[in-house]
């Protein structure tokens, strides 16, 4: 067997994950917090019916939070905690 074929399967699996990890880290710098606010209006309207995703703010997290989404108004607030890959990390009721 020569060396080529040797290595052909390693060659393989880098460029494999080279490709991998190209696409996500270019869904990751395309995501702005625009879309992640757009993103929870829809889930505050999905949960209250009634209420108007123009309530929705955001301002920036801290730790593993990258931006706090708040929808709602006093009584019925709603708050998510979203990270730089755009997962919720703790919804919670009641703001923060």
């Amino acid at each position: 067997m020569s060396r080529r074929l040797l290595f052909a399967p390693v060659a393989a699996l880098i460029v494999l994950a080279a490709v991998l990890g190209l696409r996500w880290g270019m869904g990751v710098a395309r995501l702005a917090e625009g879309d992640v606010v757009a993103a929870m209006a829809r889930r505050y309207v999905a949960a209250e019916p009634a209420g108007d995703p123009a309530t929705c703010v955001a301002r920036p997290g801290t730790g593993r939070a990258w931006v706090v989404v708040t929808c709602g108004a006093q009584g019925a607030r709603m708050t998510w905690r979203v990270d730089r890959l755009g997962r919720v990390i703790a919804p919670r009721a009641g703001g923060i």
